[in-house]
């Protein structure tokens, strides 16, 4: 674009007149002339013949004053124009702050946002930040303590940290409660006559109510013991029986090897033992299958064998303890009346339901094809071994009997939804799931316990006067209890759904949903943060606290959180003082970092004239000079070589200086420069400017997000780069953001 036998010029934002000599054919260069040729030509090539708007500054961002106030965060802190969370942008302002200090400063903020964000970053780098509205030149944050309110606490704990449950299971049986073989004496019941004939069961005297049974016997007589009490009976072989009936206080013994079939029945309603003190004792080695529903109301299965069942339910006080391998094709119900199953070994079902007064434990392995749900307030869901469903459904739960001791894997979702003030789910070990629904309630974590979320964790907890959420230990002796998920949300962001996160917590995401600048206000959904939680909001893998991995943990390893994010830059773009007809505002492009405690480096980025030309800095007649001719600071030989306006090499930007910005307006910075011309004609330089709303020979242009600015590329008019460039130079109300989105060529770097 470069032009020769004129001076280029500058104004900080607006253009001004100056006094420069040249000599052109002899005769005197008239400054005067150039400029008011510039200022008609800019109308005329950029605005479409339209006014400037008088209260036009040419600059992207004006000044606000900050004050922050800190009650309980301290270390650095930062201000950015977007969201610090879940991405790596440019601060606009950084500094530092202590517990109890507060501090007032000026940020530019860019025109077009309406909203900053303030955080302070620990000494590991947790993050504590609140959003500010942008509705004046003065604004206020505060980071105030939260701890005074708190949910009370309901857990009880046992030795170590793990959650005691307050409901007494059933104890492990003695080992010499299985019957490998039918003991000696024993009668067998097909050795019997029976005096009436026909070989009914009720005919028999057998002998101290003991006998053993095998098909043949079955065949026989069947294994209805309706009419007797206080029997005990022993299976050997294989037995396939459709009538079994015990009665009060009966037991019935599969011995190793043994294996009684009791199939569908002719009305296929299965079979229910209903008796007092009724007993099914399956030995290591032996198996029971029951290929319709089996119902328990007061019996008791020992299984230290094989157990296969269509559907297992409960009722009255039905009790199972396996300790060897229990499958239910369908659904296992554990529901009224303290209903208890206790795992010791493996268990299998397509969903298990524990409702009522029903009551679980599992001290091994589990594995749960479907849902396994908790539906009541009186019940008992405790798991001290692998637990294994697809989705876990926590609808109703006592206060201290819904505990995970050790692993809980969900292939789908977690889900905690109950009532306001009806229970608390405890963790003490590893839930990994895909998904976290976080409604009504209360999770508590010991040290060291971990939620793994591997896409989103959804919460809807706010109820008045209550802080439902995420609780850690309350102390951190142990460690901090770690809350790590891709993505968290809430169910409405347009209404207040919030969620507590409380004592030694680690909360660890990619992305968590924006906090509001008024947590009085219902259209915006907000968290609480404790006084001793961490958050660590960029990266869901920012975890310095380190859990191994155990039989009751997946574990997580940590580290240090490293903070990498661009910097934040203020372009200079000067166009010439002289002959102009492109506009392209790329002669000489300074940029100004943000200012960190006060201080911003400035580099000259690119040098699109062909005049010897040197940046200056201060107001008055002799302001300093930075570095030397700008086509000699860039790395040419000669000035007649134009610099990063066709194309970018990054490593030629030249740093030329530091400057003290502390309270500045760095969109208003007392930058110039000065040019001799090519006949040698006297240096003058041209610096600050008088008012506004004039045309540019400067603008001032904010970086996005990563700090860039894409300057227009040789001889391309700024308004072909950035079509709504004339529209906001016309009324600077409207098109603030039109740096933002090129439209024609600019450089890339």
């Amino acid at each position: 674009m470069k032009k020769t036998n004129f001076l280029k010029g500058m104004a900080a934002l607006t253009i001004v007149a100056a006094t420069v000599g040249c000599s052109k054919n002899n005769d005197l260069y008239d400054p005067e002339a150039k400029v008011q040729e510039s200022a008609s030509n800019f109308v005329n090539n950029v605005l479409g013949g339209r006014s400037v708007d008088p209260s036009q500054t040419w600059s992207t961002s004006t000044p606000v004053n900050l004050t922050v106030s800190s009650e309980v965060a301290e270390g650095v802190l930062k201000v950015y124009a977007s969201t610090p969370v879940g991405q790596y942008v440019a601060p606009i302002y950084t500094g530092t702050i202590a517990k109890g200090e507060q501090k007032t400063f000026t940020v530019n903020s860019p025109s077009d946002v309406s909203r900053l964000y303030v955080a302070v970053y620990d000494s590991e780098n947790y993050m504590r930040y609140q959003p500010v509205n942008v509705t004046g030149s003065n604004l206020s944050v505060k980071f105030e303590s939260s701890n005074a309110q708190t949910a009370p606490s309901r857990a009880r704990k046992a030795p170590g940290t793990t959650f005691e449950n307050q409901h007494e299971f059933l104890p492990a049986p003695d080992a010499a409660i299985y019957a490998e073989n039918v003991p000696d004496g024993v009668t067998y019941i097909g050795d019997l006559k029976d005096p009436w004939g026909g070989y009914q069961l009720y005919h028999f005297n057998i002998p101290n109510n003991t006998c053993w049974v095998d098909q043949t016997a079955v065949n026989r007589c069947g294994m209805n013991f309706s009419h007797y009490n206080g029997y005990t009976v022993y299976v050997k072989g294989v037995v396939n029986s459709t009538d079994l009936y015990l009665t009060y206080q009966s037991k019935i013994y599969l011995t190793k090897g043994s294996k009684l079939i009791l199939p569908k029945n002719w009305n296929n309603t299965g079979y229910s033992f209903g008796q007092q003190d009724v007993q099914i004792i399956v030995a290591e080695g032996a198996e029971l299958v029951c290929e319709g529903t089996l119902q328990f109301s007061n019996t008791i299965l020992y299984n230290k064998g094989t157990v296969t069942v269509n559907n297992l339910q409960f009722a009255g006080s039905g009790k199972v303890y396996n300790q060897g391998k229990l499958k239910v094709n369908n659904t296992l119900t554990i529901a009224n009346n303290n209903c208890e199953v206790v795992n010791e070994g493996e268990l299998e079902a397509n969903e298990l339901q524990v409702n009522g007064s029903g009551h679980f434990m599992n001290l091994n392995l589990v594995k749960i094809t479907g849902d396994a749900v908790v539906n009541s307030n009186n019940n008992s869901w405790i798991n001290n071994g692998t637990f294994h469903c697809n989705n876990f459904l926590y609808n109703g739960g006592g206060s201290w009997n819904v505990i995970n001791n050790c692993k809980l894997f969900c292939k789908n979702q977690f889900y905690i939804g109950i009532g306001q003030g009806q229970g608390e789910f405890k963790l003490d070990g590893s839930i990994d799931c895909k998904t976290f629904f976080h409604g009504i309630g209360i999770t508590r974590m010991a040290a060291k316990s971990i939620i793994k979320v591997a896409e989103t964790l959804t919460c809807q907890a706010q109820a008045d006067g209550c802080y439902y959420g995420f609780y850690g230990p309350e102390t951190n002796k142990n460690g901090y209890a770690v809350v790590q998920a891709n993505k968290i949300t809430a169910t409405s962001l347009t209404q207040r759904r919030s969620i507590s996160y409380r004592n030694y917590l680690i909360v660890a995401t990619n992305d968590h949903w924006e906090q509001c600048s008024d947590q009085a206000d219902g259209n915006y959904p907000y968290w609480d943060q404790g006084d001793n939680v961490k958050m660590s909001l960029k990266n869901k893998n920012d975890i310095t606290e380190t859990i191994t991995p155990s039989d009751c943990n997946t574990g997580i390893s940590g580290g240090t959180i490293v903070i990498n994010e661009p910097t934040e830059y203020y372009y200079y773009a000067f166009e010439d003082l002289g002959t102009i007809d492109d506009f392209d505002f790329n002669d000489v492009i300074l940029r100004v970092s943000a200012p960190v405690n006060g201080q911003s480096t400035v580099e000259l980025v690119a040098a699109g004239g062909t005049l010897e030309t040197y940046i200056t800095y201060g107001t008055g007649d002799n302001p300093t000079q930075l570095a030397g001719e700008v086509h000699a600071t860039l790395g040419a030989n000669a000035t007649n070589v134009m610099l990063n306006t066709t194309s970018v090499d990054t490593t030629k930007f030249a740093n030329i200086g530091t400057i003290n910005v502390a309270g500045l307006d760095m969109g208003n910075l007392p930058f110039g420069i000065k040019v001799k011309g090519n006949n040698g004609q006297v240096t003058k330089v041209v610096k600050s400017v008088e008012g506004n709303g004039k045309a540019p020979l400067v603008i001032v242009v904010s970086g996005n997000e990563q700090g860039k600015w894409f300057w227009p590329t040789e001889r391309t008019n700024i308004t072909v780069a950035y079509e709504k460039f004339g529209d906001w130079g016309v009324n600077a109300t409207n098109n603030k953001d039109w740096f933002r989105t090129p439209t024609g060529a600019v450089v890339n770097y």
